[in-house]
């Protein structure tokens, strides 16, 4: 049901009649979702009259599901859903099954997974796989260049970065692409590429809060290695370098960072 606005300059006349048919089409609204909410819970779903009465003034709470969901969870009256649960008449049969039979993952959704594992090789493999693909290019460079990263061949990550940027259409990889892209030319003294590379993330507007943060970040100082901090060993170690002095870090000089698909 459309909720009817009352409109900004209706006239003091009209108000009254305005805001009956405001109040007519949210009551309208309001009556379906409470029919869907009773289906559910016939069909078995006994929770979902709970959820659907304390996420309404969650709606209105500034904070997040996470700060929330323990009192709606632990706030529950135990007793009362189970008095509840005792009266309902279920149905014999639901309309349609709601689960889905999972799919495993394959092709270029494997070699993420792979690659989220730690199984670099395998990752590479599938993605070298569906280069000749011109839909798949992009998310198969992409995944190449996070490959090459990891084991710290940068001018190569370079190369499959810039492809991506290509042949890519997909906002997030685009993005990420370009603040990849602006933490090696950080990395190689060349700030004001970089900072290009950043900007041309924010504008791509992929739009989820981890890409906005990583570029916003990149735009305000420069991409920092990851150092690692030498302290001689007892057994005589490196007898030359001084204890706490900087040692290039063992770790690769791009901070490997999977981004998350939405």
């Amino acid at each position: 049901v459309t909720i009817y606005k009352i409109p900004d300059d209706v006239r003091r006349s009209d108000l009254e009649s305005a805001t009956h048919q405001h109040n007519v089409t949210v009551e309208q609204d309001e009556a379906i979702r409470r029919k869907s909410v009773q289906d559910s819970l016939l069909q078995g779903y006994v929770l979902t009259p709970y959820f659907y009465n304390v996420f309404s003034p969650f709606e209105k709470d500034p904070r997040s599901l996470s700060e929330t969901i323990g009192e709606m969870v632990y706030g529950m009256d135990i007793t009362a859903e189970v008095a509840r649960v005792k009266n309902i008449d279920f149905v014999s049969h639901a309309p349609a099954e709601v689960i889905q039979e999972t799919r495993l993952p394959e092709g270029l959704d494997l070699a993420e997974a792979d690659l989220a594992k730690g199984t670099d090789n395998e990752a590479e493999k599938l993605a070298k796989k569906a280069l000749s693909d011109p839909n798949q290019a992009g998310r198969a460079n992409f995944i190449l260049a996070q490959v090459a990263i990891r084991q710290g061949d940068v001018e190569s990550a370079q190369k499959d970065f810039e492809e991506t940027v290509r042949t890519s259409k997909d906002p997030r990889t685009l993005a990420w692409s370009h603040i990849y892209l602006g933490r090696i030319y950080d990395v190689e003294n060349q700030r004001d590429q970089a900072v290009t590379e950043y900007q041309a993330a924010l504008t791509v507007r992929d739009g989820q809060p981890d890409t906005k943060r990583a570029a916003e970040k990149g735009l305000e100082q420069a991409y920092a290695v990851p150092q690692t901090v030498h302290t001689e060993s007892d057994d005589g170690g490196d007898a030359g370098a001084k204890p706490g002095a900087s040692t290039p870090p063992a770790t690769p000089p791009i901070q490997p960072e999977q981004p998350k698909r939405p």
